[in-house]
């Protein structure tokens, strides 16, 4: 008997199974050289000779793996590939932007496995392929419930927050803010620094069983200023209502109440998900962290997030209602704010 290529076969027999190895992988293009180059950047490895009159080659990315052919086709691509090239990484936000800054792009379709985050990417010449980061660790706040898997954000979930903020239904609640990659890993890191320094930040919420994103939400601590100080009148005459935490960076925040909220990917809206999150955010507040109320503000008009305030027992504050100071005026419906709290002792009055 001998082994060749991962096939066994008996070199007596003429009836053997042929000897099959996989040495080259040839995608289809219109600019073989262009795409060569994109490629050879993105992995690292060396632009070949070329294998026939106008295509391109790049080296094997281990010695003895398979080389990658680009072949000049007149035709441009048409619907989806149906094989793609899986790559693994050891920092999914920078190869995101990586490819999208060097005319590739992000799908949009992202999910979150046990063994990696997955970023479904397009080459220049719009050709599938995925990126797969390191598995989230289920780090100190993180969650489960019925139907979410709740992590804290990190760089490593900034192609996911970039898929919820670039929603179209999700972009006018945030006064038209449509993130760039830059921009949602930056915003990923400035929640990591609060998660590591204040204890406390968003979750990014996936499907326990399929991976999907589903939405961004949770607690985040309220910053000592004018804004959020109007809340004092209708807290406790307690020292806690003004205590800071001990942490003044990334800003000085208060230490015994929060803030929480959410945002979800339109095809996610009216399932329940938002509440669920809202929930785990309420009781990770008092049985965790032991905040003594929480709070949360919502655009007027925004019926849906209100009704989920509601659902999860938090209670509005007329007196609380403000015209927002950071929205510009080109936005006025976006300026008047409602404010919805809940304290302590109400949520243990309504625990079961």
């Amino acid at each position: 008997m001998s082994r060749q290529a991962g096939v066994v076969s008996n070199v007596n027999d003429v009836r053997s199974t042929p000897s099959v190895a996989w040495a080259e992988v040839t995608i289809d293009c219109r600019d073989p050289d262009a795409l060569a180059e994109f490629w050879s950047v993105l992995l690292g490895v060396e632009i070949a000779e070329r294998p026939l009159p106008g295509w391109a080659r790049i080296s094997p990315t281990v010695p003895g793996g398979p080389v990658l052919n680009f072949q000049p086709v007149p035709e441009p691509k048409v619907g989806k590939a149906r094989i793609h090239l899986d790559l693994w990484t050891n920092d999914l936000g920078s190869t995101v932007r990586w490819v999208c800054n060097h005319r590739g792009d992000f799908t949009g379709d992202s999910h979150v496995y046990p063994e990696g985050t997955v970023a479904v990417m397009r080459d220049p010449e719009g050709n599938e392929f995925c990126v797969v980061g390191p598995p989230l660790s289920d780090s100190p706040g993180s969650m489960l419930t019925a139907r979410l898997r709740l992590v804290p954000i990190g760089p490593a979930n900034s192609t996911d927050l970039w898929l919820v903020h670039n929603d179209e239904a999700v972009i006018p609640w945030y006064d038209g803010w449509r993130p760039s990659p830059d921009e949602a890993g930056a915003r990923a890191c400035r929640i990591a620094e609060s998660w590591r320094l204040h204890g406390i930040h968003k979750w990014m919420a996936c499907d326990r069983q399929t991976g999907a994103v589903i939405g961004r939400g949770g607690l985040s601590r309220t910053p000592i200023d004018d804004d959020w100080g109007q809340i004092y009148a209708f807290l406790p005459e307690e020292p806690w209502a003004r205590e800071a935490h001990e942490s003044e960076r990334p800003f000085r925040a208060h230490a015994h109440w929060l803030e929480i909220g959410w945002a979800l990917r339109r095809e996610r809206w009216g399932q329940g998900y938002a509440a669920e999150i809202g929930t785990a955010g309420l009781t990770y507040a008092f049985d965790v962290l032991g905040a003594r109320a929480v709070v949360s503000c919502t655009v007027r008009h925004n019926l849906r997030s209100r009704a989920v305030m509601e659902r999860i027992g938090m209670r509005r504050d007329p007196a609380l209602d403000f015209d927002h100071p950071n929205v510009p005026d080109t936005h006025p419906a976006l300026k008047p704010h409602v404010v919805y709290r809940l304290s302590i002792e109400d949520w243990r009055r309504a625990s079961p």
